[in-house]
């Protein structure tokens, strides 16, 4: 599960998650992978949102962090793993 954070709260814009979920397919079809996922938008206390990000993907494999690729340039990325999809 990815979290994606704003650093400024007024910086949010529709096509970010778009632009991000994009990236994030191209770099696992590349590597011969489905890319199936699901992901929400949460609004924060100080007035941002946020958005968790579940991908499935095969045993082993891992993405980079979406903040130091480049894919997610507007505040911090937060990659761990998943128990169950319950939280979102």
């Amino acid at each position: 599960m990815i979290t994606l954070t704003y650093e400024r709260s007024d910086a949010w814009a529709p096509q970010h998650i778009k632009e991000f979920i994009r990236l994030c397919r191209q770099y696992s079809q590349r590597r011969g992978h489905p890319f199936p996922y699901v992901w929400v938008a949460e609004m924060q206390k100080r007035g941002a949102i946020h958005y968790h990000v579940m991908i499935w993907l095969p045993r082993g494999v891992r993405l980079p962090k979406p903040d130091r690729q480049g894919w997610w340039k507007h505040g911090m990325s937060r990659i761990e793993k998943a128990r169950s999809v319950g939280y979102l």
